[in-house]
C-alpha cells in the first residue's frame, strides 16, 4: 500500500470517528481514562499512602477519594507490575495517562520497524 493511500485512510478514519462522536477528542483529553490504566494508577498511589492494593473494598473505598462516582476498583496484576504502577502515580492521573499512552506509542514504533516494508520513522 502506498503512502498516499495510507494517509487517505488514516484521516478517512479520523473523520468519520469525529462525525460519528464529535466530543471524542474533548473526552480524550479531559476524561476518557480507561478502567486498566485507572487501576494501574490508583494501586501505585495505594501502595504509596500504605493503603491495600489487593484488597476489593479498600481500594474501592480509596478510590473514591479521587473519584466520587468509583464503583469498583480491582486491582488484578502480579506484584511486580507496582514497580511501573509507582512512578505514573507519582504524577497526576491525567498527565500519567498522556505520558503512558506517549510510551506506548514510541515502544509500538520501536518494535514495528523492523517489520516494516517500508520503514517506520525513528522515534527519537
Amino acid at each position: 500500500m502506498g503512502r498516499g493511500i495510507a494517509w487517505l485512510l488514516s484521516g478517512l478514519t479520523l473523520a468519520y470517528f469525529l462525525v460519528a462522536d464529535p466530543g471524542l477528542f474533548d473526552h480524550l483529553l479531559h476524561g476518557a481514562i480507561g478502567s486498566d490504566f485507572k487501576n494501574l494508577w490508583l494501586a501505585g498511589r495505594a501502595l504509596l499512602d500504605g493503603q491495600p492494593v489487593y484488597d476489593v473494598e479498600a481500594l474501592t473505598d480509596y478510590a473514591r477519594a479521587y473519584d466520587p462516582d468509583a464503583c469498583y476498583i480491582n486491582f488484578v496484576y502480579p506484584p511486580f507490575v507496582l514497580f511501573l504502577a509507582v512512578p505514573f502515580s507519582l504524577l497526576p492521573v491525567q498527565a500519567a495517562f498522556h505520558v503512558w499512552n506517549a510510551l506506548s506509542a514510541a515502544l509500538f514504533f520501536m518494535a514495528a520497524r523492523p517489520y516494516a516494508r517500508d520503514g517506520v520513522p525513528a522515534v527519537t
